[in-house]
């Protein structure tokens, strides 16, 4: 029994690991994110406000805001992870790097940040008035008269 054990063990040592970035199953109460190699979140779905994704040029970027953080994850094929987010069957989000991408068009994300929900992107929009006394007065007869 020993020698099927060991064979067993040196079969799945050879065997190179296999990570996955998107886990999509069942309905899950939250999501893990997972930055690489050792960070990671959970988030409740309950808490989610919003789910963008913006596919460009074979690479995707898939925004999901919570009431106090914005996940935004970046890679390819991040398009068909939208139909599990709209029915709470995404569990994991794992960013990683380009040497362990899964093979195949399987989903990949090769950069994966937390950010307070309030606190704009990097290239975000860079017109985002934050002082409301900036903000210019409408003439309210000019729009109703």
């Amino acid at each position: 029994m020993n020698l099927l054990k060991e064979s067993i063990a040196q079969r799945r040592a050879s065997e190179p690991a296999t990570f996955t970035c998107v886990a999509i199953g069942a309905q899950s109460p939250g999501v893990v994110v997972a930055l690489w190699p050792n960070e990671s979140w959970v988030f409740p779905w309950t808490y989610l406000v919003s789910a963008h994704c913006t596919p460009c040029e074979g690479d995707a970027q898939l925004v999901l805001t919570f009431t106090t953080q914005r996940v935004t994850a970046e890679g390819q094929n991040l398009t068909p992870v939208m139909e599990a987010i709209a029915g709470f069957r995404l569990s994991l989000l794992r960013e990683l790097p380009v040497a362990c991408r899964p093979p195949g068009g399987s989903p990949f994300i090769s950069h994966l940040s937390v950010r307070p929900a309030n606190q704009a992107e990097v290239g975000g929009p860079t017109n985002v008035q934050k002082n409301p006394a900036s903000i210019p007065k409408i003439n309210q007869a000019s729009v109703y008269p």
